[in-house]
């Protein structure tokens, strides 16, 4: 009887230890680097935490839909506004919550972009492709 008892008193303390800590992540559901054009632009980035969370920027031309949210998927709106400095410029937004921090970059160019090579065309990021 006290072989069970001890036995009881043993599972007791192995089932009262402390939780393991929970995972904390934030997890992105599109792209690091954003790359846009120099006219005013509308785009959105998408991510998941495991809390609530703050979003920040260090720039003065880029709007955010929110600036805080909570638990889960989330997709904020981003207006990028005009590039008429005659220079390239970047833009740092960060989720974070607790010390987990997760940077999304914004690069807008000052010009329209137009490429050429041997099969393709790409104008403001809408590559057409031909064949010769």
């Amino acid at each position: 009887m006290k072989k069970v008892y001890l036995l009881l008193t043993l599972l007791c303390l192995v089932s009262c230890s402390e939780n393991e800590d929970l995972v904390r992540t934030i997890e992105k559901s599109d792209n690091d680097i954003i790359k846009v054009n120099m006219v005013e632009n509308t785009t959105s980035i998408s991510f998941t935490t495991t809390n609530c969370w703050k979003l920040t920027t260090d720039s003065s031309w880029i709007i955010l839909s929110e600036t805080a949210g909570n638990i889960g998927d989330n997709v904020v709106e981003i207006v990028i506004k005009k590039n008429d400095t005659g220079k390239n410029r970047e833009a740092i937004l960060v989720v974070a919550f607790d010390d987990i921090k997760h940077p999304f970059l914004i690069k807008q160019s000052c010009e329209n972009a137009f490429e050429l090579s041997e099969k393709s065309i790409t104008y403001n990021s809408k590559i057409l492709t031909f064949e010769l």
